[in-house]
């Protein structure tokens, strides 16, 4: 039987990436049956967020009436279905690594962040996501 999981009242099967598997290492050719050795993570799976935005240097805590800025406001949304584990945050791109399973799929969230719409002045209605469960470095 597969995992489901509930998104919105609606049931549905965990996808690969939300699944949990623990001990091993990460990404696609993980093996879940190791012993734990040394630099292992025992956990849950990461998935990866790449937010691209517009610039949001000056959007990253609260506002004059103590509202949470755009950056913030972004992680929160995040939250909603996910634990997040690290933000990093540079000009226009919004890195997050959360731990699996989440209940995001990549078009769901691109469309919540969409759906801030302008925060503080920062629009984030035109914000692209891509979601991916191992870790591509440039």
């Amino acid at each position: 039987m597969a995992t489901t999981v509930y998104i919105d009242g609606v049931q549905g099967p965990l996808s690969a990436g939300q699944t949990t598997q623990v001990g091993g290492t990460q990404g696609p050719n993980a093996t879940h049956n190791s012993t734990g050795a040394a630099g292992e993570f025992i956990g849950a799976n990461f998935n990866y967020i790449k937010i691209t935005t517009p610039d949001l240097n000056a959007a990253r805590g609260v506002d004059a009436n103590g509202e949470l800025q755009a950056l913030p406001r972004m992680i929160q949304t995040i939250q909603e279905r996910a634990s997040t584990v690290v933000v990093n945050q540079s000009t226009t791109t919004t890195s997050v690594i959360v731990e699996g399973p989440h209940g995001w799929t990549q078009s769901d969230l691109q469309t919540a962040i969409q759906a801030l719409a302008v925060v503080d002045g920062v629009s984030l209605a035109g914000a692209t996501v891509t979601v991916a469960d191992a870790l591509t470095l440039a």
